[in-house]
């Protein structure tokens, strides 16, 4: 047997087809559907959390609210001028944050 038969491997990856890049026919196909739907799946995830955090924030301030007056650390007078200054800005901030989840939903698309 005559050294031109053995057979040899490097590792160097230039040294031939064991190290080639494989052509496009195997590559993994990934839809664009699937892309699509994935990330609207996480969009609408992030929207109901985001829905989620502002209704608990309304939902804390008005039983803070409330557990004060029932426990006698506030008047009544005073949680009702209370209950006007905050909960609007709270109503204010939340539709905000909602409408600008929803009118960006479109502008991602284009």
């Amino acid at each position: 047997m005559s050294e031109s038969d053995e057979t040899w491997s490097d590792d160097d990856p230039a040294s031939g087809p064991s190290h080639r890049t494989p052509p496009p026919s195997d590559a993994p196909i990934v839809r664009i559907d699937e892309l699509e739907v994935r990330r609207h799946a996480h969009k609408a995830s992030m929207q109901n959390r985001v829905l989620a955090g502002v209704f608990g924030l309304i939902l804390i301030t008005l039983l803070v609210i409330v557990m004060a007056v029932s426990l006698h650390g506030i008047t009544e007078q005073f949680a009702l001028e209370l209950a006007r200054l905050v909960l609007p800005a709270v109503l204010g901030s939340a539709g905000a944050i909602v409408g600008t989840l929803f009118v960006t939903r479109g502008r991602d698309e284009s």
